[in-house]
């Protein structure tokens, strides 16, 4: 075995395997009804964006300074229902690709080196081992998800399905701040669980909660984060300091730090906190104006991860700041 050579194949599989699980994803979940959000690996990214346009989306392409994902991954969406169903047969391909790649990488490093050599063998068996990584981390993550969830993803998720199929904010159910659950989850449980957790309070308008999520997302902003989870937090972020508090100072920070994606976003959520953004902070009305419009008329598209509870909050949140603004 040549470690040079193995980690060279590994690194090869990593992505070459990757690549090819994120077309398996997109053919396998399409068929279930699901749709195709974004793609994303390294710095390079695509995204759906619906726009008046493009109502049945686009896929836009884009390059970040920060890091995506460090495998190639792909975000399928179908509304959530109200009981949360395991994929077995997702959940098991993954498992027995991991286990197989892993046994071919034994495979080609005892029985390989004698007739190919060590260099091609250490290669093919890296190759492999990248391969079985991807599977493995995809494995983990749905056992996490979906099998065995910590109390604080289980909340979070719990949360989620109730905004996904509510009809108004009294079906909402918000918990005081579960602190000590959180404090135990992965960053990706604490930024699943903050961002459902605001999402929530924000519909119910309760200021408190609101507060209190913010303190914490502070806490995380910046710690191992994706450029996906960069824009999720500042996203939140300078829209709460735009308005809540009316901090101009944290809200241009937080505006600066995913200005690019924050501008990107042409969704009724995204202009609804650009136009609040230049009202409240900016004072240019007419920027703002055009930002509400833009997110009013987005109300006509069908985005399948806009609920209707929060299409219905974002139009209130819309036609209240045009009205401050003509006032």
């Amino acid at each position: 075995m040549t470690l040079p050579m193995l980690f060279l194949g590994m690194l090869i599989g990593t992505y070459v395997i990757g690549w090819l699980r994120v077309l398996f994803d997109y053919v396998y979940f399409r068929l279930k009804g699901m749709t195709c959000l974004s793609v994303s690996g390294i710095f390079i990214r695509w995204e759906k964006l619906y726009t008046t346009s493009h109502p049945q989306g686009k896929m836009v392409f884009s390059v970040s300074s920060r890091l995506n994902q460090i495998y190639p991954t792909i975000v399928m969406y179908k509304r959530p229902e109200r009981e949360r169903k395991v994929d077995l047969f997702y959940f098991s391909f993954c498992l027995v690709s991991s286990i197989g790649l892993i046994i071919l990488a034994v495979a080609f490093e005892i029985f390989l080196c004698e007739r190919v050599g060590p260099y091609v063998a250490s290669l093919a068996g890296g190759f492999c081992f990248g391969g079985a990584s991807v599977f493995l981390s995809v494995f983990l993550r749905q056992y996490r998800s979906q099998v065995s969830l910590k109390p604080i993803r289980e909340k979070a998720d719990m949360m989620l399905r109730l905004l996904a199929n509510a009809t108004s904010p009294d079906e909402l159910l918000l918990e005081p701040f579960d602190i000590v659950n959180y404090t135990h989850g992965s960053l990706d449980d604490k930024v699943n669980y903050l961002i459902v957790y605001y999402e929530t309070a924000e519909i119910k308008n309760d200021l408190a909660a609101m507060a209190t999520c913010v303190n914490e997302m502070i806490k995380i902003n910046g710690l191992g984060l994706t450029d996906t989870g960069h824009f999720f937090m500042d996203s939140v972020l300078y829209s709460y300091y735009s308005f809540r508090q009316k901090d101009p100072e944290l809200a241009r920070k937080y505006y600066q730090h995913s200005k690019k994606r924050i501008d990107s976003h042409r969704g009724l959520t995204g202009r609804r906190k650009l136009a609040y953004y230049a009202f409240y902070i900016e004072g240019n009305k007419e920027y703002a104006k055009t930002y509400a419009q833009e997110g009013l008329a987005s109300l006509t598209l069908e985005v399948p991860s806009v609920f209707p509870l929060e299409r219905e909050f974002e139009e209130k949140m819309l036609k209240y700041l045009l009205s401050q603004i003509d006032s």
